[in-house]
């Protein structure tokens, strides 16, 4: 995602890039087109770049969460692509299990579709059955969370638990914080505001953490339900 370009890299590199975007960008003759995926909260960022492209925030395309329809069509016909066979049923029951009533989240069925297809059998199916056997979305998402933590140093790791319990209520249901808010309780205990930003970013870009602004702020909350008892 494009907004790692504003977090990780040097101002330095960042110039050259911006100076490179802007001579690809003033060449007309070039059969180019320049496309930035970026999260929603960091898009002002994208200001840095108006030097380059005056009409950066020109043409904006903002990716929703997917109706049942689409989620079902992200899963059927890129199968179909590849000459495997995604089972309507399937489809039907995963559309069920990550719907919340207000769409389904990309990144959790990008998840789940990810293991469906490492699972498929010899002729390319994907089933109903494959999915139960696999523990089906509550048991993949929980996994995936547990590869995610992997990657952290006991240090982070540490720092990952505080953000993701104080994300959940002592009756283990979600709550929804703002990130001063999540950012000043932690960072009173042997945690830095800085090093606490930090993992929260790489949290949101496994998209464990979903982050929205509202009213100038950014808000947090965990991105599934099923999530709760594997942070519990």
């Amino acid at each position: 995602p494009f907004e790692e370009f504003f977090s990780r890299l040097p101002d330095g590199d960042k110039q050259r890039f911006i100076t490179g975007v802007a001579e690809l960008y003033a060449n007309e003759s070039l059969p180019l087109r320049l496309v930035f995926a970026i999260r929603e909260d960091v898009l002002a960022e994208m200001s840095h770049l108006k030097s380059a492209i005056s009409e950066v925030f020109h043409h904006e395309y903002r990716l929703l969460r997917l109706s049942r329809e689409q989620a079902t069509r992200a899963m059927i016909e890129p199968a179909r692509a590849v000459g495997c066979f995604f089972e309507p049923r399937l489809a039907e029951q995963i559309t069920d299990d990550l719907g919340d009533g207000g769409g389904i989240d990309p990144p959790q069925l990008q998840i789940v579709c990810d293991h469906l297809y490492d699972a498929r059998d010899e002729n390319g199916r994907m089933t109903l059955d494959c999915y139960e056997r696999l523990g089906t979305a509550s048991k993949i998402l929980a996994s995936y969370l547990k590869r995610v933590l992997q990657h952290f140093n006991a240090t982070e790791l540490e720092t990952a638990r505080e953000i993701l319990t104080a994300l959940i209520s002592v009756d283990e249901q979600r709550l929804v914080l703002r990130l001063s808010e999540l950012v000043g309780t932690a960072a009173t205990g042997n945690t830095g505001a800085s090093r606490l930003t930090a993992v929260f970013d790489e949290l949101v870009a496994a998209r464990i953490v979903r982050r929205r602004q509202q009213d100038g702020e950014a808000w947090l909350e965990l991105a599934h339900d099923f999530l709760i008892p594997e942070v519990s």
